[in-house]
């Protein structure tokens, strides 16, 4: 019910395999950002294919993302200023057209609504 830290290793004589983990809380708030993402409703195809567009076009760290509804999406990067990722939306919408894009500022460690 809380985030955890594991690691997993293995210990022989006798062999087993061990799970370790821990209460993980973050010791300094992560800063507020701007991720500039689709909307839900892609099917995977789709969002493996404009993941693979993305990182044609040098976005630094395309990913799908579940949000707290359970829907999927894909978040095209995260921005610590509001210009930068009005910049990059805008040029992957000439890049794009056919794909809504838009920015939502939030945590990194908040889930996406």
């Amino acid at each position: 019910e809380q985030p955890v830290e594991y690691e997993i290793f293995e210990l022989h004589d006798p062999g087993r395999i061990v799970i370790d983990m821990r209460a993980f809380t973050f010791h300094d708030p992560l800063p507020e950002g701007y991720s500039l993402r689709t909307g839900t409703g892609l099917g995977f195809e789709e969002m493996g294919q404009l993941k693979e567009e993305l990182i044609n076009l040098d976005s630094k760290n395309p990913r799908i993302i579940r949000a707290g509804n359970g829907n999927l999406f894909v978040e095209e990067g995260f921005y610590t200023n509001e210009d930068e990722a009005r910049q990059r939306l805008e040029d992957l919408s000439l890049k794009l057209p056919e794909v809504l894009f838009f920015i939502e500022l939030r945590k990194a460690s908040d889930i996406p609504e």
